[in-house]
């Protein structure tokens, strides 16, 4: 690093050749979180945003991960809409944990914003789908691709136990899929999305036909979406600790801002991580490098 310096409310930072220029902004935690933990009823409730969702068909609700989880089957047609959202082409990671029933057919859809039968949209899913999607048994995430476009994590989670998933996208960056926690299992280059009219917002589900249709076997735990890509500590984060939502993780020293201070840290365990805990490595690469450096750059907030 040559030279830093603020200047009327930016900072500015000389990597090199390259010049970044920040101006503060505010964090962005979990958009929505359904933690899915109603023991009765019909709405699923959202408790970082308004997305409540309208319980469908006849689940049941028993212990989850983080408190309850909701059962969901196609023999009951049970799963959950919410409606008109997070189909913007905007970038997001999404964030649940699931388990398969034992009699779980070859394809599940835990969270979908698709219509069937069309290149639109985005879902993650486990098991084959489409002819030309997924892989037996494991956990995949589509985004509007073409045959063999979407990620597939080498993770048999068809085998009876609760697994964490996450899936971000981000716009002419990656679409990555990780699966209990740490760094991405896989991660292909993302192109662009959009949803079908007809298409919404659903859990345990996908819009056939134009109807709501159960699409999953087993159980579901608390679901949330984020507006932004998470980073490898904030995954490992949710795995570690279910029900709650991320912290902001490139705050390194727990101010509740991004800021000098912690860009400080950063630079201090510049360099290979060693066997001891690493908080600035933000991407889980074993290295406090470059890298991290544009993770809290892009989170920071000054003050």
């Amino acid at each position: 690093m040559q030279r830093h310096h603020a200047a009327l409310g930016a900072l500015t930072f000389g990597l090199g050749l390259t010049s970044v220029a920040l101006t503060p902004a505010a964090l962005a935690g979990a958009q929505s979180h359904w933690a899915l933990d109603e023991t009765r009823g019909t709405i699923a409730h959202d408790s970082a945003g308004a997305l409540h969702g309208a319980i469908l068909g006849s689940p049941t609700f028993v212990r989850g991960v983080a408190g309850n989880a909701i059962r969901l089957s196609r023999a009951t047609n049970s799963c959950i809409t919410i409606g008109n959202a997070y189909g913007d082409g905007a970038t997001f990671s999404v964030s649940l944990w699931i388990k398969l029933a034992p009699d779980a057919p070859g394809d599940n859809y835990p969270i979908s914003n698709h219509y069937a039968g069309v290149v639109n949209g985005w879902f993650a899913f486990t098991g084959t789908s489409g002819g030309c999607y997924g892989e037996p048994n494991r956990p995949s995430f589509y985004v509007s691709d073409g045959c063999n476009g979407d990620v597939t994590a080498p993770v048999n989670v068809n085998d009876g136990a609760w697994h964490h998933v996450v899936c971000t996208f981000a716009p002419g960056g990656a679409q990555t899929i990780s699966v209990d926690g740490g760094a991405a299992e896989a991660s292909v280059a993302a192109g662009s999305y959009s949803v079908h009219a007809g298409s919404q917002l659903m859990i345990g589900g996908v819009i056939v036909g134009g109807a709501p249709t159960a699409g999953f076997d087993g159980w579901i735990d608390d679901v949330q979406i984020y507006s932004r890509v998470l980073s490898c500590p904030e995954v490992q984060y949710l795995y570690a600790h279910p029900g709650q939502e991320v912290p902001t993780l490139s705050d390194l020293n727990g101010d509740a801002v991004v800021s000098g201070a912690d860009l400080a840290i950063l630079l201090g365990a510049w360099g290979p991580c060693g066997s001891g805990p690493c908080a600035a490595d933000l991407n889980c690469s074993g290295t406090v490098d470059a890298a991290d450096l544009a993770i809290l750059l892009g989170a920071w907030t000054g003050g």
